[in-house]
């Protein structure tokens, strides 16, 4: 599991291939106190730290864009504070520079952390960042309803186009071509300079009574010929919808591949890479050889809230709560005992570490290589303390 606690954010990959995201202390701690974590392709830390020093942390998260330059070295952020505490306020009028891997110590890209405006040296609300590769880096201006571009190694201004309310852009560094998420629509153009409308998209229709607060999430995937561009939302379903960007236009976005949270759940992969693992309804685990293609179902012993990771050899442990604590199977689910509690009236060979409920639940464990137990010690003496048991 990783530390902190994460925030509805556009997070960036940097060309070797790390994502980061923007992190805040555990909401029950005083203060915002936000930084950038960065995760690894392989699922671990990129850097020799999980996250970076502080951030601007005044108030909380606004709405979060970040990317990265061109050449990986640092990123750039939108959102990072609001003007005001309300989560209706707008982003600071800002764009935030952030070097690797230290992640502190942010400077102004463009803009000013105060004081608004519509002109060469102003931003008003700025969302969506992208750049083209070839030296700009383009802002969407929500406020000022237009798109600014600006030379992305010291951020002079270089030109802007109208567009309302742009929130998302998405640049194809081949073609030039911008795509900007305006309202609900994605609107196409030739490129910043000049810029003509192409194509236009209507975003997929959401439940009313979800439509003023569903946000969305967009990743164009220029690699791919024609381009390919991925929309996610965080409510209602589908969550996920794929386009593609024909020559004659976008075409209807369709349900991307993935499952229901409410059917598949609890997902885990073994130490290797190779297994993954998910929860089906609340009692099956179902495993997936990615190398086969072969899949098993195993019913184990536990409650429906029992959580699984994978350890050595394909064994399987999960953690229940109440007095349950951490059971052990083998990789085809016949139970395997730890000795030390194995003759223990009570535990019967499982661990005693169990969720508390508030500090730590079923999902705050982890087994390593050797086959050690890592679990996150709960309690109100460790309320915002990470501390570990080993077992």
């Amino acid at each position: 599991f990783y530390p902190k606690e994460d925030v509805p954010q556009q997070p960036a990959v940097t060309p070797d291939g790390n994502l980061h995201l923007l992190v805040t202390r555990a909401a029950y701690l005083k203060g915002p106190g936000k930084s950038l974590a960065s995760i690894a392709a392989d699922g671990g830390i990129a850097y020799s730290d999980y996250s970076g020093g502080r951030l601007p942390s005044a108030t909380s998260p606004g709405q979060v864009y970040l990317t990265s330059t061109s050449d990986g070295k640092a990123l750039l952020a939108t959102g990072l504070e609001r003007i005001g505490s309300s989560q209706r306020h707008p982003n600071r009028p800002v764009v935030w520079r952030i070097e690797l891997p230290d992640r502190s110590e942010p400077t102004v890209l463009f803009g000013h952390p105060t004081r608004q405006g519509k002109d060469s040296r102003r931003l008003k609300n700025p969302h969506g960042l992208a750049v083209d590769g070839k030296g700009h880096l383009l802002v969407a201006d929500k406020g000022n309803d237009r798109v600014v571009i600006l030379r992305e190694r010291d951020g002079r201004f270089v030109g802007s186009f109208d567009v309302p309310g742009p929130e998302w852009i998405g640049v194809h560094r081949k073609t030039g071509e911008v795509y900007v998420r305006s309202g609900r629509e994605i609107i196409k153009f030739s490129g910043w300079n000049r810029p003509k409308e192409v194509a236009r998209l209507k975003l997929p229709e959401t439940d009313q009574k979800y439509r003023s607060r569903v946000r969305w999430y967009f990743a164009l995937d220029a690699q791919a010929s024609p381009a390919v561009l991925w929309m996610g939302r965080d409510r209602t379903s589908p969550a996920l919808f794929r386009t593609v960007d024909n020559p004659k236009g976008f075409t209807t976005p369709a349900r991307a591949g993935y499952y229901n949270a409410g059917t598949y759940w609890n997902l885990t992969a073994s130490l290797d890479r190779r297994e993954i693992a998910c929860k089906v309804g609340n009692y099956t685990l179902r495993i997936l050889d990615e190398q086969t293609g072969k899949a098993r179902a195993l019913r184990l012993t536990g409650s429906a809230g029992q959580t699984y990771r994978i350890g050595p050899n394909g064994q399987i442990y999960g953690m229940d709560h109440a007095t349950y604590g951490i059971r052990r199977w083998d990789r085809n689910g016949k139970p395997m005992p730890f000795q030390a509690t194995a003759k223990h009236s009570g535990l019967r060979g499982r661990l005693p570490s169990v969720p508390s409920g508030t500090t730590s639940w079923e999902r705050d464990f982890g087994v390593d290589r050797q086959g050690n137990v890592y679990v996150k010690r709960r309690g109100k003496y460790y309320h915002g303390r990470m501390r570990i048991d080993v077992y």
